[in-house]
């Protein structure tokens, strides 16, 4: 989502460094504190000439600091003062320069073509919007849709797993107004190259060379992110419950579910209920979720440090840690991985395992959701049984009635009371079973009797 004049000023969403699950400047006050830190710092190092703020301060503040411009001029209006835009441009343009002539280009297949552009710059560990600068723009196979490829992105695209980042690309005018807007529908990766499957929404597409601002749908990567650190946390689960030989063969990671494939033999019903309290006793713990970079050569000599054999790693590797000191690279989990996390383990909310079943010879499957995920499967779940208990009821009107469910509940308690339903839809249908089998016992003495009723009757007039 990006900021207008009219919304609150999402600092939470531009810097990844905080929160962003909390949104406004009153919600986050540390951020808006060193904001105006960072600013009166300018103040006193630049002597700024009254009433603009120089664009070398501006630039100094997105370059070092990751402020957009927006946000700058923002504030500059709130001290009466304007921004030197243009020496913003123009240094923003120098750094541009630099960056291409310092980058190898790339050549890549995106669906029909072929085209040589510089590998895309990742920002999305850090930031959820920035400004970039439009390498490419391609016609896609679907008509209304086009691939767009940056210079710097804050979209993940889809690899291990995670799927690619939805979100909006704004194309701005030479007055700073809006001309065009696109919906990001995907983001996917050719080498080092991120593509942006875009949608037109308003007005016209950016062309190659042009300045766009983009932010990623902050609200859908949260929900990503919980299910990604999850799954860390169940593949470490499954190796203390079920055995250390169960080895990760693939997953899925999306924002309504994750989908975890392990070598196992069929879990038990009890080894179900322990890997799912495991999760969620860790997620409760609040533990610390840290990622450091080190080089590959240091992370295959420590068995602690979990990885895929077959997957192409370069020489330096991010290992993503839960638990333990920060970046010390104790903690208990830690797994080579490259996509995006939660910063603690509570952001998960309440997980869930949904079902577990064959999808080959020896390799099982999990399906789960957590948070977010888990409250809506609870609603539709809720909604699955009364529609259960009426089919039930059809058959039996005087069956006892289904347990209530809340969906004003927390998540944690709106799973219970799913499982409090479950269980009496079991006992229902074994009651109704039982009653079904005596009925039709019952119909088949009646019937019985009629006929040698009938036949004794036959017997008699003869």
């Amino acid at each position: 989502m990006l900021y207008t004049s009219s919304q609150p000023i999402r600092y939470d969403v531009i810097y990844r460094g905080m929160n962003y699950g909390r949104i406004g400047p009153d919600s986050d006050p540390y951020y808006t504190i060193q904001a105006d830190g960072d600013f009166a710092t300018f103040f006193k190092k630049f002597n700024v000439p009254i009433p603009q703020f120089p664009g070398s301060a501006a630039f100094k503040l997105y370059d070092t600091y990751g402020f957009p411009l927006d946000l700058t001029e923002l504030m500059a209006r709130e001290r009466g003062l304007t921004v030197d835009v243009a020496g913003f441009e123009k240094l923003m343009e120098q750094q541009r320069e630099r960056a291409r002539r310092a980058q190898k280009k790339e050549k890549i297949s995106v669906e029909e073509g072929e085209l040589t552009v510089e590998p895309t710059k990742f920002l999305g560990y850090d930031f959820l919007e920035t400004e970039s600068v439009v390498e490419t723009v391609l016609p896609s196979k679907e008509s209304k849709e086009i691939n767009i490829v940056l210079d710097q992105t804050p979209f993940y695209a889809e690899m291990g797993g995670q799927v690619g980042d939805r979100g909006l690309l704004h194309v701005p005018g030479h007055d700073r107004t809006e001309v065009g807007q696109l919906r990001v529908i995907d983001t996917q990766k050719r080498g080092d190259v991120f593509v942006h499957r875009a949608k037109l929404m308003e007005g016209r597409a950016p062309e190659p060379g042009e300045a766009v601002r983009i932010s990623v749908d902050a609200d859908r990567r949260k929900l990503i992110e919980g299910h990604h650190t999850v799954t860390h946390l169940l593949h470490w689960a499954l190796h203390e419950v079920v055995s250390r030989d169960a080895s990760q063969k693939g997953s899925y990671v999306g924002p309504d579910k994750l989908t975890f494939d392990f070598s196992s033999a069929p879990l038990t019903p009890q080894q179900k209920r322990d890997v799912e309290k495991l999760v969620n006793e860790k997620i409760a713990e609040n533990a610390t979720v840290s990622w450091s970079e080190i080089p590959y050569a240091e992370a295959k000599q420590r068995k602690d440090i979990v990885q895929f054999f077959g997957e192409k790693y370069g020489d330096t590797v991010r290992v993503l840690q839960i638990g333990g000191t920060a970046h010390a690279l104790n903690g208990y989990s830690m797994e080579l991985c490259g996509g995006t996390h939660v910063r603690s383990t509570n952001e998960i909310g309440p997980f869930r395992i949904v079902r577990e079943e064959a999808i080959a010879a020896g390799t099982r499957r999990i399906e789960a959701i957590a948070g977010d995920a888990a409250h809506a499967w609870a609603e539709k779940e809720a909604a699955r049984q009364q529609g259960k208990f009426e089919e039930l009821a059809r058959k039996k009107p005087d069956i006892a009635t289904l347990p209530t469910f809340e969906s004003k509940a927390d998540t944690s308690e709106m799973l219970k009371q799913v499982d409090a339903r479950a269980a009496h839809l079991e006992k229902l249908e074994l009651e109704i079973r039982a009653w079904e089998k005596q009925s039709s016992k019952a119909a088949e003495a009646e019937l019985k009797g009629e006929a040698d009723r009938i036949a004794n009757e036959l017997a008699a007039s003869h």
